[in-house]
């Protein structure tokens, strides 16, 4: 009895571990574009050359976002932080060329 209560519990943490991480899509010009599971949210990055908006790539978020939506300049790209399933849809959906 006290096992199963004990599995139980565990298979419930298991659960609220898995539920409380992010579906973000991670993609890049080499890559097929897959969904993962990431603790911190999710990542895009993009750059504007002449004038047009080329997305780089896209996945786990290295750092937890300060809010919603998180953009800073990185050297020549620009690289944003989101929280919330597949927020960085809108980087996937920018041209890449």
């Amino acid at each position: 009895m006290q096992t199963s209560l004990l599995l139980f519990a565990l298979l419930l943490l298991l659960c609220a571990a898995l539920s409380s991480a992010d579906d973000c899509l991670k993609f890049s010009k080499g890559s097929f574009t897959i969904i993962e599971d990431c603790k911190n949210g999710c990542e895009y990055s993009y750059q504007i050359k002449d004038g047009a908006t080329r997305k780089l790539e896209g996945g786990c978020a290295k750092k937890v976002p300060n809010s919603s939506m998180d953009c800073r300049a990185e050297d020549s790209r620009t690289v944003c932080r989101c929280k919330g399933d597949r927020c960085n849809q809108v980087g996937y959906e920018m041209s890449d060329s």
